[in-house]
């Protein structure tokens, strides 16, 4: 069960927290209301937490037990607890995990939450003390005169904790230390904070984060003299040199605190915000290869002081070029990162900004191309037809070694060839016909990734070409086709985009979207577009909401399945849930539509982005590598096939798993009659 309470004070709140200690309760955590207000918009907050005032506060109260009867009487006994007080919106609990979700998500994150809404290029700092809980009702009071007392303003501090533990955590915002005013305010401000926690309420000065350098100069003021001097005997007897951690966890100079600290140099308004808490670094397809959102953005910040202070030439000439392969190169520009960001930081945006700068003399050479897109895709097709032919001829071995001889020749020009690289497309018609009504129309947009490899794939010689089975699947479910006019020559601009080519992005996104607008009838006919990266990439644009577009997926959940007669299968099969799939939040309909289709079906764990990043993988096959490699290792006995909606990602995803991945539309045509 979890429990959320708002509207009681701090004082109550942490009053009516003693009796819990007895009950078994797994946690008890304390929100002030400047904590509740800096995410009281967020998915399962309460309309009335933005009421609250003053020194109303919240709780959110866990209760864990191995049977339901046990649990059932912890709520009770707690209940009759909370009922003395008065709240603001009374008692909630709940066993939905979804809601148990949303408020764990909320706490877990008020940190970066509340660091986001600082001034930019200021620091967040998180102090973290302890008291005796019978005290913690008086210290968090306290703690808040000592703030204010120092010019600070109520709602620029926020008090947070572990209520049961009598630890509280205090974040506020400090401005540029180098100032000498911002410096001496800081510098008040620990001093006073930390003899009111250790010599008012006997109070630790760090609860569960290290001393740091913020607290290393008041060390000897929490453990008194004797014992400080102790700690200097062990740490000259085990690091004389003082190379550990120097200044860390003890400091000889009592103003260590306000000196050499890191600053918050500006960036970028979309990154400005990161406190650099790290929640991002977990599904990150780099993680494991180069760096993280996290490290970009930290390097970044590196990059733009060295340029403001020019005190340090060459450092800064050598993280530019490092930051070129690690920071740049290897990002996917997925923003995985951002729907784990408690305040959603965008990192691939970052990446694709720097990319512009980069590429801005190449402009021109990317509008030539964008104008003639119908010339890219023969050549790419071309290409195929010879890289698929040579394969036949060669077998697998032989032409691994040769295509990696040319890769090496050609410094990395020409791309890493897979074996699952798949033919090329066959030509798409303009129009088919099934019926006579015409309110049972689709159009189909095959993007440029599946008109160039959508085509029989060499690891499964049994597989048709995509657009083909489309077509069929559709024939199937009564629909007439629409193909947008000159489809060859279409592109949804995210090819572009993501190198770093906005102008010619925007070329394309209007000129396939006047192309849509056309085939749909102005949005009469639903669209099914069976690349689910370019159906995120023009939704993200939001100039055109009367077009209703759909990935496979979803338009199989509301379009072909209850047209169809299927029979679903009973093999195990993998799913790959695609980045603009979990952007768009997908994974719900993806699950619906796998259990009428394959119930055995199965979604591999710590498998987020797959690096291919449209044509990344084939440049940057390290990537790809990295963010799959967990893949093959969850895959069961007998799973023999695999389903996505994103055609270069099923590439790599076939690479590294060893077995065949093909379009969701695949399976809905093996499960149809």
């Amino acid at each position: 069960y979890q429990r959320r309470v708002h509207g009681v004070t701090a004082a109550e709140a942490c009053n009516a927290l003693k009796p819990y200690q007895w009950l078994s309760v797994y946690a008890v955590e304390i929100m002030d209301n400047t904590c509740v207000q800096s995410v009281a918009n967020k998915p399962g907050m309460p309309d009335f937490s933005k009421n609250l005032k003053d020194d109303q506060s919240a709780l959110l109260v866990e209760l864990r037990s191995q049977n339901e009867e046990q649990l059932r009487n912890f709520v009770e006994s707690i209940t009759l607890v909370l009922n003395k007080f008065k709240t603001l919106g009374g008692v909630e609990f709940s066993t939905d995990p979804v809601k148990r979700d949303q408020w764990w998500t909320i706490r877990k994150g008020l940190i970066p939450s509340v660091a986001a809404i600082r001034e930019p290029g200021s620091s967040v700092i998180i102090e973290d003390v302890a008291a005796p809980t019978a005290k913690l009702a008086d210290l968090c009071k306290e703690v808040r005169s000592v703030y204010l007392n120092n010019g600070w303003e109520p709602q620029d501090v926020y008090i947070l904790g572990h209520a049961l533990e009598g630890n509280i955590h205090i974040i506020f915002a400090q401005k540029d230390l180098s100032q000498k005013a911002n410096a001496e305010r800081f510098d008040n401000l620990m001093e006073e904070l930390c003899r009111t926690v250790v010599e008012k309420f006997d109070g630790s000065l760090k609860g569960e984060h290290g001393t740091g350098r913020n607290v290393s100069s008041f060390v000897e003021l929490e453990w008194g003299a004797q014992a400080y001097q102790i700690m200097w005997k062990i740490k000259n007897i085990f690091d004389p040199k003082r190379l550990l951690n120097p200044g860390v966890i003890l400091d000889t100079n009592p103003k260590a605190h306000v000196e050499s600290l890191k600053g918050m140099a500006l960036v970028a308004p979309v990154v400005d915000q990161c406190m650099e808490c790290g929640f991002c670094e977990s599904v990150c397809p780099s993680l494991d290869l180069t760096i993280t959102p996290r490290q970009r953005i930290t390097v970044q910040r590196e990059i733009h002081r060295l340029e403001d202070t020019k005190e340090d030439n060459k450092r800064l000439a050598r993280l530019k070029k490092q930051f070129d392969y690690f920071g740049e190169a290897t990002c996917s520009a997925c923003s995985w990162c951002s729907t784990v960001c408690p305040v959603g930081i965008d990192t691939g945006v970052l990446t694709k900004q720097l990319r512009r700068n980069k590429v801005k003399k190449w402009n021109w050479m990317a509008m030539f191309v964008a104008k003639r897109f119908d010339w890219v895709t023969w050549i790419s097709k071309t290409a195929l037809r010879v890289a698929g032919i040579s394969h036949r001829l060669l077998g697998t071995r032989a032409m691994m070694a040769l295509t990696s001889i040319m890769r090496k020749v050609s410094f990395g020009v020409l791309p890493y060839w897979m074996p699952t690289v798949p033919w090329p497309a066959s030509e798409i018609p303009r129009y088919i016909k099934t019926n006579e009504n015409k309110d049972k129309t689709v159009v189909v947009f095959h993007s440029c990734g599946s008109r160039m490899m959508g085509g029989q794939s060499y690891q499964d010689k049994n597989s048709k070409d995509l657009t083909q089975v489309t077509a069929r699947v559709l024939q199937k479910a009564g629909y007439n086709i629409v193909y947008p006019s000159n489809i060859e020559n279409l592109c949804c601009g995210l090819a572009f985009k993501s190198k770093g080519y906005f102008e010619a992005d925007d070329y394309k996104k209007k000129q396939i979207i006047e192309a849509l607008e056309k085939a749909s009838q102005h949005g009469a006919y639903p669209i099914l577009i069976d690349g689910s990266s370019c159906q995120h990439h023009l939704l993200t644009d939001n100039t055109h909401p009367h077009l209703k577009l759909y990935e496979p997926f979803e338009f199989a959940q509301k379009f072909l399945i209850p047209n169809l007669k299927i029979t679903p299968t009973d093999e195990v099969v993998s799913v790959h849930v695609t980045c603009s799939s979990h952007s768009l939040k997908l994974e719900s309909i993806i699950q619906q539509v796998m259990k009428s289709l394959a119930p055995k079906y199965i979604i591999p764990n710590n498998v987020t982005c797959c690096g291919f990043s449209g044509d990344r993988g084939f440049h940057y096959p390290e990537l790809n590598a990295t963010a799959l490699k967990h893949l093959k290792s969850q895959l069961p006995n007998g799973c023999q096939t695999g389903y996505s909606n994103n055609k270069p990602c099923e590439v790599g995803l076939s690479y590294h798993s060893n077995i065949p991945y093909q379009s969701i539309i695949h399976l809905l045509d093996k499960c149809s009659v």
